[in-house]
């Protein structure tokens, strides 16, 4: 069983630049283009890597009515879960990262970090949602346990007056008479109330449907002619039924010391029979870090209307001579 492979200590993640084919790069120059600088304004809402985060060692307790179990995260009640996936801010995810840290929690992130010739990073591709998981890819929230299973695209649960059957959950047993199973499209923790899975009043039905999850990319563009330096961005909608993430990835590709800037010319969501949000536009949403997101959205509800659409600028000094280069845009638009 691959736990016995897992470490006690976390290690800090080590980025791992694979190399380019030259064929992928002669077809994505093409559609490199080289722009001058604009204005760096909006500077809102901006994900680092939670390895980015200095972890202080004092508590939150409260804050997310979270403890651990042993093998998984125990959010106490759905609210404090809601507070932490909710649209949170840079504040209150440094919060959570600090109280996972104090209750020693191992969390599917760091499997992935310690295992990473597995090719696991691509099954959870939302790092903060993959820190709250466990190793087993487990979390209980209120009075139910959930596995998110990414190759089926299902999510299974029990209840906590079941969990002596976890061993059910974790390997996928459907035929199980304790395991619930749901689709990542569901608003999981809705449907959950309305088949009697939490002792809380049902969930109001909604008959608008959810969106399928997305991953649109620009090209890959280099800015120099010998590709020393190189950035790609991904326009990701994940869904995993109980969290949703609405974001768009910047990648240093090759290459130290490389400037980049997020745009968007699109930026548009409503949830499943909630309220819309913009559209709205973001200009020169930049960082110097090898990875990093403009996340829009993110929430426990699934999204019915989508418009998301940006690209990514590159910058460098080489040789006294700054070189700008501009991605193409990748786009998700559904029901619109």
């Amino acid at each position: 069983m691959y736990l016995k492979t897992i470490k006690k200590k976390i290690k800090m993640k080590k980025f791992i630049f694979r190399s380019l084919l030259l064929s992928l790069i002669a077809i994505s120059v093409f559609s490199c283009k080289k722009t001058e600088p604009k204005q760096n304004v909006n500077q809102i809402n901006k994900i680092e890597s939670a390895d980015m985060y200095e972890i202080p060692k004092s508590g939150f307790d409260g804050e997310f009515q979270l403890g651990n179990e042993g093998r998984f995260l125990v959010f106490n009640n759905e609210n404090g879960y809601l507070h932490a996936i909710n649209n949170p801010s840079v504040q209150v995810r440094q919060n959570l990262y600090t109280r996972m840290n104090n209750l020693n929690h191992y969390s599917w992130k760091n499997y992935v970090d310690d295992n990473p010739n597995q090719g696991l990073d691509s099954l959870i591709k939302d790092e903060y949602f993959a820190s709250i998981l466990s190793a087993e890819r487990t979390v209980q929230i209120g009075q139910n346990i959930y596995k998110i299973d990414v190759e089926n695209e299902k999510v299974y649960s029990i209840h906590v007056k079941d969990k002596k059957h976890y061993n059910e959950l974790i390997n996928n047993n459907m035929n199980s008479p304790f395991i619930r199973v749901f689709s990542f499209n569901e608003d999981v923790l809705d449907a959950i109330k309305n088949i009697g899975g939490d002792p809380t009043p049902p969930a109001l039905f909604c008959s608008e449907s959810g969106i399928g999850g997305y991953d649109k990319t620009t090209s890959l563009c280099c800015v120099d002619s010998y590709c020393q330096y190189s950035f790609q961005g991904i326009a990701h909608f994940n869904r995993y039924g109980i969290y949703f993430s609405l974001n768009f990835e910047c990648k240093r590709l090759s290459g130290d010391g490389l400037y980049m800037q997020i745009d968007m010319e699109k930026v548009y969501y409503k949830q499943r029979c909630g309220n819309s949000v913009g559209p709205y536009t973001i200009t020169g949403y930049g960082g110097n870090s090898a990875t990093f997101r403009y996340q829009s959205y993110s929430g426990s509800k699934n999204l019915n209307e989508v418009w998301f659409k940006g690209r990514v600028r590159g910058q460098k000094t080489i040789n006294g001579q700054t070189l700008y280069v501009s991605s193409s845009w990748a786009e998700i638009r559904v029901n619109i």
